[in-house]
C-alpha cells in the first residue's frame, strides 16, 4: 500500500523570482504524517507539489535526512499551474516511538532556498507471527511435507483484525486464504513440488492486515535451499558497495546449465532495478538504479527454461550499503 498524499490545507508554500518580471510559488504538504507503522519495514508515499505562480519553478536537488529514497529527477522544471507527483520509499526505524525526517528541495540552482517536507510517524510492534520466520529444507520436502502453517496476532490494545492479505512473488508457494477471529489468525504456506526450483531462497510474503480501518503492513520471511539440481556462486548476492551501470557476476554449475534460459529480476521495491542477462555460465547482473539505504532487502534473480530436473534457479539479491557511500545516487 502506498501512502497518498495531496495538497492539503497545511501546505508549505513560498514565491521565488523568475525572468521577465514573472514569479514561481512551490507549494507543497508541509507535513506527511504516515501514522503507526511496524518497526524496520518499507513504507512507500506519495504526494504531489505545485506551481501555483505564473512563471517556471526550478527544482535543482532532492535529497533526505533518512533512509528513503525519492524518485524525483535530480533536476526539472515546473511549469505555472502544474502539478508534480513526487513518490519516494522510507525505511522505519527500529526504535518504537515518534519519528521524524525530512526531504529537502532546492529551489534554483542559484538561490539558497531550500524548502523543507517533515515525514512524522511512528512505530510500534502491532503484529507478529508464530514461527516467526519459515526455514524450508530438502529433507523436510523429500519427506512430503509441503503444507507449513503460521500464526499470526496483533497487539489487543490495537483492536481486532478488520481483514488480512497475504500474497506470494513466486509460483513454487500457495498461501491458503487465511483464517482470523478478534486479534488472532492463521494461514497456510504450501509447496509446489513440482515447480521447485535450485538454490537459496531468502524473500518476503507480503503481508498486511486491517486495524481500525488503517492497513498495517508487515513482510514475512521464508528462506532455506531447497535442491542441489543447478549451484550459483555466489547462492546469495549480498551488495555492500556498488555504482550503477557497474556490473557484477554470478558463476553457475554446472557447465550448460545456462543453454537456452532466460533471465528476470523480481522486486517488490520499484526504486531498484537490475538489469540480469547470461553470458555462457554467468549471470552478469547490472544495476540501473539503487536505493540510498543501509540495508534492504531488494529481491531475487530467476533463470527458467532449464532442461535438468530443476526448472528454475533463484539468487536472492540483497543490498547492504553504508549510509553516506559516494556512489549511491542522491
Amino acid at each position: 500500500m502506498i501512502h497518498r498524499f495531496a495538497l492539503a490545507l497545511l501546505a508549505l508554500t513560498f514565491t521565488t523570482s523568475c525572468k521577465e518580471g514573472s514569479s514561481a510559488t512551490f507549494v507543497a504538504p508541509a507535513v506527511i504524517d504516515l501514522g503507526i507503522v511496524e518497526p524496520n519495514v518499507n513504507i512507500p508515499f506519495l504526494f504531489d507539489i505545485a506551481n501555483t505562480g505564473t512563471g517556471t519553478l526550478q527544482i535543482s536537488d532532492s535529497s533526505t535526512s533518512c533512509s528513503c529514497v525519492v524518485t524525483a529527477h535530480k533536476a526539472f522544471d515546473l511549469e505555472a499551474g502544474a502539478r508534480q507527483s513526487i513518490s519516494g520509499a522510507l525505511r522505519s526505524d527500529w526504535k518504537p516511538g515518534p519519528h521524524k525526517q525530512q526531504i529537502a528541495f532546492k529551489i534554483n540552482e542559484r538561490s539558497r532556498k531550500v524548502a523543507l517536507v517533515d515525514i512524522n510517524y511512528e512505530t510500534r510492534r502491532l503484529l507478529s507471527f508464530t514461527p516467526d520466520r519459515m526455514i524450508l529444507t530438502a529433507a523436510q520436502l523429500r519427506e512430503q511435507q509441503t503444507s507449513f502453517d503460521v500464526r499470526f496476532s496483533v497487539d489487543r490494545n490495537a483492536g481486532d483484525l478488520q481483514g488480512v492479505e497475504i500474497s506470494s512473488p513466486v509460483d513454487f508457494l500457495e498461501i491458503v486464504r487465511p483464517t482470523w477471529s478478534g486479534a488472532e489468525g492463521s494461514f497456510t504456506v504450501k509447496v509446489q513440488p513440482d515447480k521447485l526450483p535450485s538454490g537459496e531462497i531468502d524473500f518476503n510474503l507480503a503481508c498486511r492486515v486491517k486495524l481500525n480501518d488503517r492497513w498495517i503492513e508487515k513482510p514475512y520471511t521464508i528462506g532455506g535451499r531447497l535442491r542441489d539440481d543447478v549451484k550459483a556462486k555466489p547462492g546469495v548476492l549480498v551488495i555492500t558497495s556498488m555504482e550503477t551501470g557497474k556490473a557484477v557476476s554470478i558463476a553457475v554449475h554446472p557447465s550448460g546449465a545456462l543453454k537456452d534460459c532466460s533471465v528476470s529480476w523480481k522486486s517488490p521495491t520499484a526504486q531498484v532495478v537490475m538489469e540480469p542477462k547470461i553470458e555462457g555460465d554467468k549471470i552478469v547482473v547490472t544495476p540501473v538504479s539503487l536505493a540510498n539505504a543501509k540495508v534492504y532487502e531488494y529481491g531475487f534473480i530467476s533463470v527458467t527454461g532449464m532442461t535438468s530436473r530443476a526448472s528454475s534457479l533463484i539468487v536472492p539479491v540483497y543490498l547492504a550499503i553504508p549510509e553516506g557511500n559516494n556512489a549511491l545516487p542522491r
